[in-house]
């Protein structure tokens, strides 16, 4: 959930994916935490969580949730090529 880059929210919704995004205030953990934890509690079935950077912090505390059943993370495709990974497409 967290903050979905680019066109990835839109490529899960046309997959049959209902994606919800939450903007946490960065206000610190605890607080970003409890903003995900809101969203979650509105949430029916089972979420994976994806975050980037330090939205992994977030997701990874969040994630003990009972209704989360993945994490997953996002890399920025330059962060790849400027280490030697070309972008692969699913």
């Amino acid at each position: 959930m967290v903050r979905v880059f680019g066109g990835v929210s839109d490529v899960l919704t046309r997959d049959g994916y209902r994606v919800s995004i939450a903007q946490p205030p960065l206000t610190g953990l605890d607080e970003d935490v409890a903003a995900i934890q809101r969203v979650l509690d509105q949430l029916d079935g089972p979420v994976i969580l994806v975050g980037n950077s330090y939205g992994g912090s977030i997701i990874t505390v969040a994630g003990s949730d009972a209704s989360v059943v993945a994490l997953g993370g996002i890399v920025r495709i330059m962060q790849l090529r400027r280490h030697g990974f070309d972008y692969i497409r699913p």
